[in-house]
């Protein structure tokens, strides 16, 4: 439930052990290194030097092969115990010659592979134009065979077909062997010295031309049967190539998976050396790891001669913000990517993933609290969870089970009130669910709880804010901020003193608190600046003239005054959306309270699906609404970085 704590690596060692010593790093899997400015005085001696290699090239070209050869196998196959020396074994320059000849037979057999598909098709589309022309009773080779005129098969449009009358039948000779609504198909003869101009004419009226492949020969129905045989041989040579791919599969499967991930490796290595200061004679890499595995980590290093690993705790190394690991209970994790979505924390912030769990869960239930609906919102998040493997699915999991929890005090069963009342009647002796939503003294409760609830989480929001800025001795923020001590007061006794006036009629507003709770946090806000270099022992300059320095920090002040009203006015929703959700349901429920019993209980089941899908997403959007902007706002920067690891298994 917290940030974890990390602890900065440096290792120092000579050149000729720095391959080992990457290799170390990402074989660990906790190191996170940093590039840090040559300005600082632990690498003066030092630079970066970075030229990255090709391996880009022959990792994509071996994807190519394994995808070609359909062979199954894992990005990574690589178990962490693996040796450096597997790496050196496997001479870099041989892989390269074995890559190029895997490439160079893949591609053999996959042209031939295309040109018998070609084939196929070709002859396909063949014996679908032949099929027009079935009724010729000329052999084709008769038909080319002849010098003095031009044979052209093709379709004519059935518009352009009758617009053959208008020319002379010595000109054009058109003869139709099939037709369609579309289409006539046939054949016309010209005189060879006539054809290019009777071409042009039969092009005006937008015939097609087929042409018959040199291959074709005797009549259209022996010159299909002849087709279907090659198709047949070609289909034969296919199945010849899938035998040759399984044996090329066979023959080389181990050694193409050995190469690619040694290739990833390599590859993992070489980008890894971006981090690396180097001299003449040594190397100087820094990084973070979770403290909890520095004995762990230590452990790689301990047998590689002339190597040295440091460690310090993180606030004595100033040059280098730490990363961030997050680390909470099971329950509350799925609620991390909520947080990610705003940014993640700085390392010495506050982790809001428990509080954004808590109340994401209380309010969705709260605002979207029935019975049935919320059991299949549990059930959709099962099975994104389960069996799709999505993360959002265990946060349905979890507001599932709060509608269900929420569901049960409301008494509400895909929106039928009354279902429960005899239970209710047996097990707590009431006469009906215990919380009315929709009568008039509810209503007024259900408004005033939200602006309570939402009074409390805004303060709870203020703590945190005070506790991270005095841990980092952000003395402007925590004590003089709108959200630090002087905040704190001013919206604490302001709420309190309204609730009490509003509800039990006490007035605590009088000249010595409002001195004191009033006006004395609002100047200490308004001087906020100031008083922090006061309180430091440092002297303030303004940057501008007094009078625009006061200026600009009273319009400040009204708008935090202002602030703190519409965030707790925004809380209304939680109130509102509950009373929503019950009058929705009830015209759902009118609705089919009006039809027969055919069409009722298929209503029922529509309006509760409309409701669970556009509702339930509404109520989604409007609560982590209220988390971004009325909670993280107070105390949450956004502003970390995430911890990356190398390591074999994670591509960075």
């Amino acid at each position: 439930m917290a940030i974890e704590k990390m602890t900065t690596a440096t290792i120092i060692g000579s050149l000729e052990n720095l391959d080992e010593t990457i290799f170390n790093c990402i074989k660990s899997g906790v190191f996170h290194p940093e590039i840090l400015q040559t300005e600082s005085n632990d690498i003066i001696d030092f630079s970066y030097n970075y030229h990255p290699k090709t391996y880009t090239k022959y990792i994509n070209i071996l994807e190519k092969c394994i995808k070609y050869l359909n062979i199954k196998s894992n990005n990574i196959n690589m178990d962490k115990n693996i040796n450096l020396l597997y790496i050196d074994y496997i001479d870099f320059e041989h892989s390269i010659e074995t890559i190029n000849i895997i490439e160079k037979t893949c591609s053999s057999i996959q042209n031939k592979q295309d040109e018998y598909i070609n084939n196929i098709e070709e002859y396909k589309q063949a014996i679908l134009q032949i099929n027009h022309l079935i009724s010729l009773d000329i052999s084709f080779d008769d038909i080319f065979a002849c010098k003095n005129i031009k044979v052209r098969f093709g379709r004519l449009p059935v518009e352009s077909y009758t617009k053959l009358s208008y020319h002379n039948e010595t000109e054009i000779l058109f003869t139709t062997f099939d037709k369609d609504s579309q289409y006539y198909w046939g054949v016309y003869f010209t005189p060879i010295i006539e054809y290019q101009r009777i071409d042009n004419i039969m092009k005006s009226m937008l015939f097609e031309r087929i042409r018959v492949p040199d291959y074709i020969h005797g009549l259209p129905e022996n010159a299909i049967k002849n087709l279907n045989i090659l198709i047949e041989n070609m289909s034969t040579l296919l199945k010849g190539i899938q035998l040759e791919k399984e044996i090329i599969t066979n023959q080389y499967k181990t050694e193409i998976i050995q190469i690619y991930n040694k290739l990833l490796v390599l590859k993992k290595c070489d980008s890894f050396k971006q981090y690396v200061c180097i001299s003449k004679y040594n190397f100087y890499i820094v990084g973070f790891l979770p403290y909890k595995n520095k004995s762990f980590f230590n452990n790689y290093f301990k047998k590689i001669p002339s190597v040295s690993c440091i460690f310090k705790r993180c606030e004595e190394f100033t040059d280098i913000t730490p990363p961030v690991k997050l680390k909470n209970l099971r329950i509350f994790k799925p609620f991390e990517s909520f947080v990610s979505m705003y940014g993640v924390p700085k390392y010495n912030e506050f982790d809001p993933t428990v509080l954004v769990a808590i109340t994401y869960i209380l309010m969705f239930g709260a605002m979207f609290g029935d019975l049935g609906q919320g059991a299949i919102i549990f059930i959709i998040g099962i099975f994104l969870s389960k069996f799709k493997q999505i993360e959002i699915g265990k946060i349905f999991t979890r507001i599932g089970v709060s509608s269900m929890a929420f569901g049960t005090l409301y008494g509400s069963v895909f929106g039928i009130e009354t279902l429960f009342d005899p239970i209710y009647k047996q097990l707590f002796g009431l006469d009906s669910k215990p919380i009315h939503l929709l009568s008039n003294s509810m209503t007024n409760n259900i408004l005033v709880i939200s602006i309570i609830t939402g009074g409390i989480i805004i303060g709870i929001s203020m703590i945190i804010n005070i506790y991270t800025s005095l841990k980092n001795k952000d003395f402007k923020t925590g004590v003089f901020g709108p959200n630090g001590c002087a905040g704190f007061i001013l919206y604490i006794f302001i709420f309190v003193g309204a609730f009490l006036n509003l509800t039990l009629d006490i007035n605590i507003f009088n000249n010595i608190s409002i001195i004191f709770f009033i006006t004395i946090p609002l100047l200490s806000i308004l001087f906020r600046e100031p008083l922090a270099y006061f309180l430091i022992h440092k002297k303030f300059k303004i940057q501008s003239r007094l009078s625009e320095f006061l200026t600009e920090n009273i319009f400040e002040l009204f708008e935090i005054i202002l602030s703190y009203i519409t965030n707790t006015m925004s809380f209304l929703r939680v109130g509102g959306f509950i009373l929503t959700h019950a009058g929705m349901m009830v015209v759902v429920l009118t609705l089919t309270q009006s039809m027969n019993s055919i069409a009722s209980p298929i209503a029922l089941i529509i309006g509760n699906l409309l409701v669970i899908a556009v509702e339930g997403l509404i109520v989604g959007i409007q609560v982590l609404r209220l988390e971004f902007y009325e909670i993280f706002s107070r105390f949450f920067s956004g502003k970390g970085k995430p911890y990356k690891p190398f390591s074999i298994t994670n591509n960075i």
